[in-house]
């Protein structure tokens, strides 16, 4: 999240190493064959490219339960096929700050962002490799039962 005139991340800024963040896996942030891709720990932006627009990859704070942030999710109209986490502690090793944002503009009670604007697009690719990394050996934290036919 940016302050009014769009020009820095506002919130608390976390330092608490031990803090787990949530992540949803969105349909695309998977392979055919259901296995997490680096996606999931890049940025949602319009535009990556953009120099003048910040690059916040979305979160929930570890004090919600995996299962209650998946189901946040779902009821706000999004998609997901379980919760991931990663550590405040991971994403600072990788130089990335993370704000406590929630209640900010349009973000939902509980939401942190985590700010990767100062780190080029390669760079970033290859960091996010690192966090799905974390990710995996944490494994995942909440993931629905399937649908039933």
């Amino acid at each position: 999240m940016t302050d009014a005139t769009g020009a820095i991340p506002c919130g608390q800024l976390l330092s608490d190493r031990s803090t787990l963040l949530l992540r949803q896996a969105l349909p695309g942030n998977c392979n055919s064959d259901g296995t997490l891709q680096k996606g999931l720990f890049l940025p949602s932006s319009p535009d990556p490219d953009d120099p003048h627009q910040f690059l916040l990859m979305s979160t929930t704070h570890g004090r919600v339960k995996p299962d209650e942030a998946y189901e946040r999710h779902i009821n706000r109209g999004g998609q997901s096929l379980g919760t991931w986490g990663l550590t405040v502690g991971e994403a600072l090793d990788l130089t990335y700050q993370c704000y406590e944002d929630g209640g900010i503009g349009e973000n939902p009670p509980d939401h942190v962002s985590v700010d990767m604007t100062h780190v080029g697009r390669s760079k970033r690719e290859r960091l996010a490799s690192r966090l799905r990394q974390h990710a995996l050996a944490r494994g995942i934290l909440y993931q629905p039962a399937p649908a039933q036919p």
